[in-house]
């Protein structure tokens, strides 16, 4: 038996983000391995690997490199407020808790979106190829189920379409537990149903599917990612320019 997916409603969001990114710029199709180094990166995979070995991070360029960064601050006077703020931040810093569990939810969460894009990919030519516009359309039909549900039923949609929830955390329940009882119904209904998608998110497997179509249709094409190798290489670009752009900006 398949053990309980752990994998947020974020990391569903962020997979369907990022085959929107290629759908964009018109890329049908890539190699899972392209998507799981995008993921790879954000959640800083490898920085956080070396902290949870070490019980600190690697400076990427090496230990001189990280000489007189924020990590080793210089007192600029010996004043009492500050010498206690110092030793308070290094006291905090001291204390690797925190971390070590933010270091050990983005790991679990990279585990679990690899294990989802290992699923939804097709096996086809000796690759791993995710088709960008059936990921995006199965993890939209499968987000819009309970809306429909509402809609068939004709239960409290209205008073749904009114209520405004966007601002609280549906996952700090402190903040909701004091609100009425239709929203708290409301938040309960969409906490319940984000634990089902993560599980059916989790089980299905488009390989699957795709035989079954070719068995049954015969046919059923997947195209080759080496296709879009160029629109991958423009995309790459633009982004890097937008990455140099917004350091720039927030140097400036």
């Amino acid at each position: 038996m398949k053990e309980k997916s752990t994998i947020s409603h974020k990391s569903i969001r962020e997979i369907h983000n990022n085959s929107l990114n290629y759908s964009i710029h018109k890329i049908r199709t890539v190699a899972n391995d392209t998507i799981l180094g995008n993921f790879k990166k954000s959640l800083e995979v490898v920085p956080n690997i070396q902290f949870l070995m070490f019980g600190q991070f690697i400076p990427k360029n090496g230990w001189e490199s990280a000489e007189g960064d924020d990590n080793n601050p210089k007192l600029r006077n010996m004043k009492t407020q500050e010498l206690e703020e110092h030793r308070i931040e290094e006291l905090r810093k001291l204390d690797d808790s925190i971390q070590r569990e933010k270091s050990m939810v983005m790991l679990n969460q990279f585990n679990m979106i690899k294990s989802v894009v290992m699923n939804f990919a097709f096996k086809e030519r000796g690759k791993a190829i995710l088709a960008i516009e059936i990921n995006m359309n199965v993890l939209e039909e499968m987000r819009r189920e309970r809306k429909i549900m509402m809609v068939l039923r004709d239960k409290d949609v209205d008073e749904y379409i009114n209520m405004d929830i966007t601002e609280v955390n549906l996952n700090d329940k402190t903040e909701w537990e004091k609100k009425s009882l239709a929203v708290q119904l409301c938040i309960n209904d969409k906490l319940d149903f984000r634990a089902e998608l993560a599980q059916q998110v989790s089980l299905t497997r488009l390989d699957y599917m795709l035989k079954v179509i070719r068995k049954v249709h015969g046919k059923g094409i997947i195209t080759n990612p080496d296709a879009f190798k160029d629109k991958l290489r423009i995309m790459r670009r633009a982004e890097k320019v937008r990455s140099l752009q917004r350091s720039k900006s927030s140097t400036s």
